[in-house]
């Protein structure tokens, strides 16, 4: 653990330095206070013999670095000083340089406990690798503000640091440049997607705070090399895998350049073929996910949201109790590769070139969690855009009925869990929060008749 701590805080370090242009100077090199003797008239300085040529930075925050560990108090107030009067002796300096020299100064501390036989010196050393974390986390070009669970989304943004390092992992050619990146997508403290232009080359990266997910890239990565890359003749595709970029934490894809769903455009047969394709791959995907865990999901948003809504909370416990009863009537289904979040925003194109999109829940699991969430879908936004839950059922029909590995029970239960677990989404959107207790409404109605017609015993 300590070592994944320390090399976790090294590659932030890394990517903070590279923002850094500042000329080298001389430097002591080892530069602290008992380097320096007192002569009365004047100060001496000893110990030459890690001189280099470096940045200024190394030596005023080794000296800070010293202090810190050394648990000297008033050391904001020392390094105040020592920035004033470097400056009004003439030398230049990057102030928001110094608190990631100082994180370098004390992770060369950090095994000094353990040299040193201090008896608690793992918890020792690990207090020495938070200080430096909280020293980077408090400088000015930290990604605290941004989301600290992911410090590296700054580094991230800025287009000449992304540069390097997508060139040195083979994403992009060495005359590329990086037009622009942005974050398109960012849910803080779990996960963000950011949109890179490189030229022609449009990018997506794909981040996590948990880190980067080299098992999701290389799903991907097979999927596209087998019947859903260039070699796709029946025009299911999905984006390219280029690259992981461990020191950005994150890996990149080709944007998929295709239209948002529409099904106008797109026929329920043609969606539900390419849902079934998937179904139907030989990939063998690391996660499981069973009824069970989508009964938890559910229960975990309807509590939050009772929570957030006690005026609620009697009507969201029977629409638990009646998912429950519902369950227990569900048919048991082979496994096979899902997608997992399959809704319209995750199927692009048109009849002849059609995307699959964000797979990066992709487990085993029954084939109707995808037909059933699509549809839940459907539903929630034909409710939200036009008022009528039913706006979009004949499509929804076709496409139920075109997905025959699928068993009907399953994809009719799976559909009103989808529904349901919309309900404390919507609520916690500004813009959908209005409709939610319409979603509610419906989602009881729903219940009702299902119940009704599969002779479930009602639960209180």
């Amino acid at each position: 653990m300590l070592g994944k701590d320390a090399h976790r805080v090294v590659d932030q370090i890394e990517l903070a330095l590279a923002r850094f242009r500042d000329p080298p100077v001389a430097i002591h090199g080892d530069f602290y206070l008992a380097q320096l003797i007192d002569m009365d008239d004047a100060i001496g300085m000893v110990d030459f013999d890690e001189a280099v040529m470096g940045p200024a930075g190394w030596d005023l925050g080794n000296i800070v670095g010293h202090l810190m560990y050394g648990g000297s108090s008033g050391t904001a107030a020392f390094m105040a000083e020592l920035l004033r009067g470097y400056r009004d002796h003439g030398g230049q300096i990057d102030q928001s340089e110094i608190p990631v020299q100082i994180a370098i100064s004390l992770l060369r501390h950090a095994a000094k406990p353990f040299r040193d036989r201090d008896p608690a010196w793992p918890d020792a050393i690990a207090a020495v690798i938070a200080r430096a974390g909280q020293m980077l986390a408090g400088g000015s070009h930290s990604a605290a503000a941004v989301d600290p669970a992911m410090p590296m989304i700054e580094a991230a943004l800025d287009p000449q640091t992304a540069r390097r390092y997508f060139v040195r992992a083979g994403a992009i050619p060495e005359c590329a440049q990086i037009i622009s990146a942005k974050i398109v997508r960012h849910k803080p403290g779990r996960r963000a997607m950011i949109a890179y232009q490189a030229g022609d080359v449009h990018l997506l990266a794909k981040m996590r705070a948990k880190g980067v997910d080299t098992k999701g890239f290389a799903l991907q990565d097979q999927l596209w090399s087998g019947d859903f890359g260039p070699e796709a003749t029946d025009g299911i595709r999905i984006p390219q895998p280029v690259a992981v970029v461990q020191r950005l934490g994150l890996w990149l894809q080709r944007r998929a350049d295709a239209l948002p769903f529409d099904p106008e455009r797109l026929p329920p047969e043609r969606a539900a073929q390419a849902v079934a394709k998937l179904h139907k791959s030989t990939v063998s995907p690391h996660k499981m996910h069973q009824l069970c865990d989508e009964l938890r999901i559910l229960e975990t948003r309807l509590t939050a949201l009772a929570r957030r809504r006690p005026e609620w909370a009697k009507r969201l416990n029977q629409v638990m109790a009646d998912a429950y009863g519902l369950a227990a009537h569900a048919e048991p289904a082979r496994l096979v590769p899902i997608h997992r979040d399959f809704y319209q925003d995750h199927l692009l194109g048109d009849a002849h070139d059609t995307w699959i999109v964000d797979l990066d829940l992709m487990c085993l699991g029954d084939p109707a969690v995808d037909i059933g969430n699509f549809n839940a879908h459907l539903t929630e936004l034909a409710l939200r855009t036009s008022g009528d839950p039913d706006h979009f059922r004949n499509w929804q029909q076709k496409f139920a009925a075109s997905s025959p590995q699928a068993s009907a029970t399953n994809v009719r239960l799976y559909d009103l869990l989808s529904l349901s677990r919309l309900i404390e989404i919507d609520e916690a959107k500004p813009e959908r929060k209005a409709m939610s207790e319409a979603l509610l409404n419906l989602c009881e109605a729903e219940f009702e008749h299902e119940i009704a017609a599969m002779k479930v015993p009602m639960h209180a």
